[in-house]
């Protein structure tokens, strides 16, 4: 249900990557926004988070996460260095 929402929202192709891989990693929203492309381990499948305490921090994703961060990337942010994930409105 909220990924259909996000499907009808100004920026689909970003929400649905964002809410998915909240879903998918239990990360936070606040850890999300702040994801650059260099933080993210496609190979390994992981995502690199600065540690509320300090050290970084590997969260595994998958495949739905993956396929949806790779379509929002290659359609919508191929020059950024930042995912430019902003909260949704969905």
């Amino acid at each position: 249900m909220i990924l259909a929402r996000c499907q009808r929202s100004r920026y689909p192709r970003r929400d649905v990557a964002l809410v998915t891989l909240l879903l998918d990693t239990g990360l936070g929203i606040g850890e999300a926004i702040g994801l650059g492309l260099d933080d993210i381990d496609w190979t390994a499948g992981t995502l690199s988070v600065d540690g509320k305490t300090g050290p970084r921090v590997e969260f595994p994703f998958g495949r739905k996460s993956k396929a949806a961060l790779k379509v929002y990337i290659d359609r919508e942010r191929r020059s950024a260095r930042q995912l430019q994930c902003q909260v949704c409105a969905c």
